[in-house]
């Protein structure tokens, strides 16, 4: 499963799309985020699996969209928050796409 980042550009005026897509590119931050957030995903698959287990998609969703308003509270512009709210609004990953997430190999 692989989890791409992009600056939304529609979430701001222009001038801040564009001041936030160069740092965007100039610190790799898609590359990142993305790094970052299979790290998380792999973290939470079994978190995933019990909401899903207990209360179908709709319990994982409503997880999710809590995980991600958690994650906001702190940082407003936090990667895990956009991940989230992604994740959230993600009939596939909620209804059982979150399988997908590959677990490394145990040592």
């Amino acid at each position: 499963m692989d989890v791409d980042f992009y600056i939304d550009p529609d979430a701001a005026p222009d001038d801040i799309v564009e001041r936030a897509q160069k740092h965007f590119d100039r610190l790799a931050l898609a590359d990142l985020y993305s790094s970052n957030a299979a790290v998380e995903l792999i973290s939470k698959r079994n978190v995933f699996l019990e909401h899903f287990e207990a209360g179908g998609a709709e319990a994982l969703e409503a997880e999710l969209e809590r995980e991600a308003k958690s994650r906001l509270a702190p940082f407003r512009n936090a990667w895990q928050s956009a991940l989230y709210r992604a994740l959230a609004d993600s009939d596939a990953f909620c209804t059982g796409g979150f399988v997908n997430i590959e677990t490394p190999p145990q040592l």
